[in-house]
């Protein structure tokens, strides 16, 4: 969720439709940037906090001031872009608040009669029109974008279509789809289809005056929606690869204690990618005697006991992870490394079966078993 004062529009990102490219244009314009999902914020609103939360959040009628927007894509694409985007390995962990959304085990047509008999979350349902000023069609965005002009910077337009951020990497190719499915789509989605022919155009509302939203006053008055909006520009930032600005932003926050282990890991993150091991090593500290069960926190710890090369210690720690699912490759290369500083043949062979699993396409792992074994 973005706002702001500069351009007065209330951004709403809708799942799988190319919000996360308009985050990434818009935050640098925005006073409020809430950035992180609900399964990682604090707050009681998160990157797709919906109208009815963020008016119970703010005790005043805050989107009164504010044109409230949210981009919308072609129904089948936002459904077949879900399935994919559920397919990542982090949902197959029994224990994620998204378990259920996981698709990783069945097929497309599978997920098609699930969802049509009501077996799967309604996830992919397009947004409420009412709670809206205006709702872009991702795929006519220029046309419905030139009646709120004033309210978006000048290459909006040009920028979400050049950007493609965060596209699932195990995408549902649109030539497996038979005619019969496409049509069976389109009935089960015509509510949606209607909707979204009507959509692209700005309601009948006045429009919003000029607000003083400000930094100093959103500190002031909401605190904790300051610091994760310091948060949310550092996030957009790291995203950009602006690495050291997102690391000044991220150290603000730790000297005013107002960083929580994710933030913490995300600064950790940062000094790998600029060389600072001490930095690092500092702020990890910090972590390892927390009780997060954040994959990200326990990653940048394994990572700082295989640089001191404490690497059962390192070892331990991501083959726990990997019990709860699958993961980036990232782990299992740590893991297979911690398992090299161990002098252990049979626990590298371990994580190369694992990597396999998780990623079959990937072959780094299985190159590195057999130069080791020659």
């Amino acid at each position: 969720m973005l706002l702001s004062s500069k351009y007065r529009f209330c951004f709403i990102a809708t799942r799988k439709t190319g919000s996360t490219s308009a985050q990434n244009i818009l935050t640098p314009n925005s006073e409020v940037a809430l950035l992180r999902p609900d399964t990682i914020s604090n707050l009681p609103l998160c990157t797709h906090a919906i109208p009815q939360e963020i008016d119970a959040y703010f005790s005043e009628n805050l989107r009164q001031n504010f044109l409230t927007l949210t981009i919308v894509r072609d129904p089948i694409e936002r459904f077949v872009s879900g399935y994919s985007y559920n397919k990542r390995p982090t949902l197959a962990d029994k224990t994620h608040p998204k378990h259920t959304y996981y698709t990783g085990k069945i097929s497309f047509e599978e997920y098609v009669d699930r969802f049509e008999s009501g077996d799967l979350p309604d996830f992919q349902m397009n947004c409420c029109a009412e709670d809206f000023d205006a709702i872009l069609r991702l795929d006519c965005i220029e046309e419905d974008a030139a009646c709120i002009s004033e309210f978006l910077p000048s290459d909006f337009c040009s920028l979400i279509k050049a950007t493609k951020l965060n596209r699932s990497k195990s995408r549902f190719n649109f030539a497996d789809m038979s005619t019969s499915l496409y049509k069976k789509l389109k009935r089960i989605l015509a509510n949606e289809y209607e909707l979204y022919n009507n959509y692209g155009k700005i309601t009948a509302r006045a429009i919003p005056p000029k607000n003083n939203l400000t930094l100093v006053s959103l500190k002031k008055k909401y605190p904790d929606i300051y610091h994760e909006s310091v948060l949310g520009h550092a996030i957009n930032l790291k995203r950009g690869k602006c690495i050291h600005e997102a690391a000044g932003k991220l150290e603000r926050l730790e000297s005013q204690r107002c960083l929580d282990s994710w933030g913490r890991s995300m600064l950790a993150d940062c000094y790998m990618e600029l060389g600072d091991e001490k930095s690092f090593s500092s702020i990890v500290e910090k972590l390892i005697d927390t009780d997060s069960q954040d994959l990200g926190v326990w990653f940048q710890i394994a990572r700082y006991h295989y640089i001191n090369k404490r690497f059962k210690e390192s070892f331990n720690i991501l083959t726990r992870a990997m019990e709860r699912c699958f993961l980036p490759m990232k782990y299992y290369y740590f893991a297979f490394q911690s398992a090299k500083g161990l002098k252990s043949l049979s626990q590298m062979k371990r994580i190369v079966e694992l990597s396999c699993k998780a990623h079959p396409g990937d072959k780094r792992l299985v190159d590195l078993l057999s130069k080791e074994t020659r």
